[in-house]
């Protein structure tokens, strides 16, 4: 069971695990959301390059597999928004992979939420794990969730599946089962993770927000629902990273004291390879239980997305995220998340 667990981490460390069911703090969110600066219909697609690097290594740390982390949202209506996400990760085809030389990991999810409280209504994940060497079974799974006091059709990537209310499944090693989704309260499903934190008022300089967090495949193993206790915590100082260059696409455009036009998003001055600098809000995700595990560092942009001609903006991209995973107590794996493009035209 370790190994297992240490292979789904890998293949999808935005995966966060807690223990704890108990719902008090409300988290305050933004009435209108940072990725629907024009409303319903709304979207947006961030695509992310992913480096999974082993740090332990002497010298510098070493690249064990590169893959493409996607997200998708969008404004259905006012009652409902939708997000999917698609993750791939090859590993590299020589000995430092150890047993999981040149597979290949990915899922798909979907999950849709209250457009405006932001409380899920139902979620979809299919992990895809490959076989690793003296494993007799695939450890694949899919979960279907259906949040609503209802039964319902969910409609995932794969097919139409009719839920019972209040109903989480899981279809793993062969088998399928069903949890009763008891949730009361404020709460977040995993797969809306990001989403959920970008729209926490508090995602400001030297402030945090706590919540709850459903994970559905860490219920289903421990045999019933719960909720995990989480919090995001942004430091006192911004950190500038640089992107590509066509970010500046999305700049605003402000006026000094004397007049002079000055865009929000300025190149790093390189002229053989300019690249865009943004001023980022560098925040700490993590659990808040007494042993919390590791955490992520997350970057949100602090300067908004110009999204059309007409001024409007996004704002808290999320342009980096880090994942650490521990061998006992020392850091081992970074998995590391860039923001390589970003659009609100859906059909680009």
């Amino acid at each position: 069971m370790k190994k297992l667990f240490s292979i789904i981490l890998a293949a999808a460390a935005l995966f966060m695990t807690a223990c704890g069911n108990t719902i008090a703090h409300v988290a305050d969110i933004d009435d209108v959301k940072p990725w629907a600066s024009v409303g319903t219909g709304s979207y947006e697609k961030c695509v992310y390059t992913i480096e999974r690097r082993d740090i332990s290594a002497s010298g510098d740390a070493q690249l064990i597999a590169s893959g493409t982390y996607v997200s998708e949202i969008e404004v259905l209506s006012d009652s409902a928004t939708r997000v999917k996400t698609s993750f791939s990760l090859t590993y590299v085809d020589d000995d430092r992979a150890g047993d999981s030389r040149g597979l290949t990991d990915s899922y798909v999810s979907e999950c849709a939420f209250a457009t405006t409280g932001a409380h899920p209504i139902y979620s979809y994940k299919r992990m895809t794990l490959a076989v690793r060497p003296g494993e007799t079974v695939n450890n694949s799974y899919t979960i279907i969730a259906n949040y609503g006091d209802a039964e319902t059709t969910v409609t995932t990537q794969d097919k139409d599946v009719s839920m019972p209310a209040a109903t989480s499944r899981i279809e793993w090693r062969g088998q399928s089962s069903d949890i009763a989704i008891n949730a009361s309260g404020q709460i977040f499903d995993n797969e809306q993770l990001y989403y959920a934190i970008r729209s926490f008022k508090n995602i400001d300089e030297e402030s945090s927000e706590t919540f709850q967090l459903a994970n559905l495949f860490d219920a289903h193993n421990n045999g019933s629902f719960s909720t995990h206790s989480m919090s995001v915590s942004v430091a006192e100082n911004k950190e500038t990273l640089l992107v590509d260059s066509a970010f500046t696409a999305f700049s605003t455009t402000t006026y000094n004291d004397k007049g002079e036009a000055i865009e929000s998003i300025e190149l790093n001055g390189n002229e053989e390879n300019p690249q865009a600098k943004l001023d980022c809000l560098k925040a700490t995700l993590g659990q808040t239980t007494s042993n919390p595990g590791p955490s992520q560092t997350v970057y949100f942009s602090d300067i908004p997305f110009r999204v059309d001609e007409s001024g409007n903006t996004n704002s808290k991209v999320i342009v980096r995220i880090i994942t650490k995973e521990y061998s006992g107590a020392q850091e081992k794996y970074n998995m590391i998340y860039h923001l390589a493009s970003y659009t609100v035209n859906k059909d680009a």
